[in-house]
């Protein structure tokens, strides 16, 4: 079963300024995230602080597109939409409960984005269920996306899922 979600057009959340800069260390920017404390400034709170990644449970990224046509900011004037697709192939029923990007640019600054849900929603994926939706970023200069998914199993283990790196590359005029 796949489902979708989306009306015409992209749907956009907020983002909120991380400080610091990549410092080379041995993890990756989206490791460190996730040993943090996650959603503080969200409704949603994970059973346990404690994440295991799904067997099973793999995002893919299946499209990105410039789009010049969608309003941005001047400061980040430049939009992308993108499109993905949760897919549950594991044993598990799982309710996906908020996800978390880290955007990376050329000069290394980050912003993260975290919140509840995907686009609104919690969707409940059984095993063989597959959740597409789409959204977009708006950035300054070429940029770098990646992230995770996190959810939650119907015995409550806090599980996640990655979300694999993209980068969206601005056109030449």
């Amino acid at each position: 079963m796949v489902r979708t979600t989306g009306r015409e057009g992209i749907f956009c959340f907020g983002i909120s300024d991380y400080e610091g800069r990549y410092a080379g260390v041995r993890l990756s920017a989206l490791e460190r995230a996730i040993e943090k404390p996650l959603f503080q400034n969200t409704k949603f709170r994970m059973p346990s602080t404690s994440f295991a990644e799904l067997a099973g449970l793999r995002a893919t990224v299946d499209q990105i597109i410039y789009m010049p046509q969608l309003e941005a900011p001047e400061d980040r004037p430049h939009p992308f939409a993108y499109f993905i697709t949760i897919h549950n192939d594991s044993a598990e029923t799982v309710t996906i409960k908020g996800r978390k990007w880290i955007v990376t640019d050329t000069d290394l600054q980050r912003v993260v984005v975290e919140g509840d849900g995907v686009v609104g929603e919690f969707p409940r994926l059984a095993p063989g269920e597959n959740f597409s939706y789409k959204s977009y970023h708006v950035i300054a200069s070429e940029s770098r996306a990646e992230g995770a998914f996190f959810g939650v199993t119907e015995n409550g283990e806090a599980v996640f899922t990655r979300i694999p790196q993209f980068v969206m590359r601005i056109p030449r005029k």
